[in-house]
């Protein structure tokens, strides 16, 4: 089943598999392909010309391989004396890392979802205490995502075995949720998440995205309350990367 095309890659996005070419002394980007649209626009509308470096492809599903493609990416950045991730937590993948060189700054929020969201509060309360799967044209285009996981299902059992299984994976989500960014083509989307929300029998929404943190990120706004900065040879910790919950007791 197609997932989508790639988009071409720009002038400052790097494969992770080319060598870093600026001086010493400069900032580079390290970055997740699932928000690739999303950091071209901040790029574009910050005036960012900082470097990228995007994995080839995220692990999202298996974190310590994430955390390991990760500490390789940043091993190999020598020539930086500061790394911008965009990334979240991502299931303790980005605990962990640490580089002999550089600073590290990580946004302080679970996943990319969140990262796309402008926080974790926005998130949960759009979820009004009830799950959701969330969508943007990234996580169609790299992910192991949940159409090919419909479209396998339907492929390999009887079509009453497959809606049984996919009951079981999904029955407790309420929610498919596209997350409007500004970034891509919604109506692209919207007929991909359509067809998702139908075989699952979820209520299709879109929400606005809210890009800030990213922005922030790229500005160098790294108040405490929002960002992790970790110094050259200090190992990143969830308890310093995790989200504020405290709002939740309110």
């Amino acid at each position: 089943m197609d997932t989508g095309t790639m988009p071409e890659k720009d002038a400052f996005f790097c494969s992770s598999e080319k060598d870093a070419s600026l001086s010493a002394g400069s900032t580079v980007i390290l970055s997740c392909p699932t928000v690739h649209d999303e950091l071209e626009k901040c790029i574009r509308d910050t005036g960012c010309t900082y470097e990228v470096h995007e994995l080839e492809k995220s692990s999202h599903n298996f974190p310590d391989r994430l955390r390991n493609q990760l500490q390789a990416e940043i091993d190999a950045l020598q020539d930086y004396d500061r790394i911008l991730m965009s990334f979240g937590i991502c299931g303790n993948a980005a605990c962990g890392l640490t580089s002999s060189h550089a600073e590290l700054v990580i946004p302080k929020v679970d996943d990319c979802v969140s990262l796309l969201m402008g926080g974790v509060k926005p998130r949960l309360e759009s979820l009004n205490g009830k799950f959701g799967i969330f969508l943007t044209a990234g996580w169609l285009r790299y992910e192991e995502n949940i159409r090919d996981e419909i479209c396998r299902t339907k492929q390999r059992y009887s079509e009453k075995r497959a809606a049984k299984i996919l009951e079981r994976m999904f029955g407790e989500m309420t929610y498919l949720t596209v997350l409007d960014t500004g970034a891509y083509d919604l109506d692209e989307v919207l007929e991909k998440a359509e067809k998702i929300a139908e075989a699952l029998h979820l209520e299709l929404r879109i929400i606005k995205g809210d890009l800030s943190l990213l922005s922030g990120l790229l500005k160098g706004s790294w108040d405490t309350d929002r960002y992790a900065v970790f110094p050259p040879g200090t190992a990143t910790t969830s308890a310093q990367i995790m989200p504020d919950y405290s709002f939740r007791q309110h």
